[in-house]
């Protein structure tokens, strides 16, 4: 279960995963560690977000189909765009995607690295 705000959501499945002592597991993610707690997490395993380098590899990887930017014309303003993703690998992954399909040029990039924050948050 993906993205869990409360137990309520729990509460009302729960009943359809009965406990036949046969060793399955349920996995969920919060970002509520008192969710976790109350869930019965012993230890919840917590995902720090991604550092500088981590993330402009990322976005490479999806902007380019490479680990490196191939156009030197273009770092800066990618880095920017990155930088505006506070290290969250969705939102870096999305915006690399569509830049990877856009105009790759200085001009649109600087555009882009501009007005990123504009048509959304990504706050951590």
């Amino acid at each position: 279960m993906d993205d869990v705000w409360s137990t309520k959501v729990w509460d009302d499945l729960k009943m359809f995963f009965p406990n036949n002592n046969n060793g399955s597991r349920i996995m969920l993610t919060t970002r509520e560690s008192s969710v976790a707690i109350s869930l019965g997490s012993y230890k919840p395993y917590v995902i720090g977000f991604l550092n500088e380098e981590k993330s402009w590899n990322l976005f490479c990887e999806k902007a380019f189909a490479q680990e490196d930017c191939p156009y030197p014309e273009l770092e800066e303003n990618g880095k920017n765009i990155v930088k505006s993703c506070n290290g969250l690998p969705l939102a870096i992954v999305v915006v690399g995607g569509l830049l990877g399909k856009s105009n790759m040029t200085r001009e649109y990039w600087e555009f882009v690295a501009e007005n990123v924050n504009a048509f959304s948050q990504f706050k951590r």
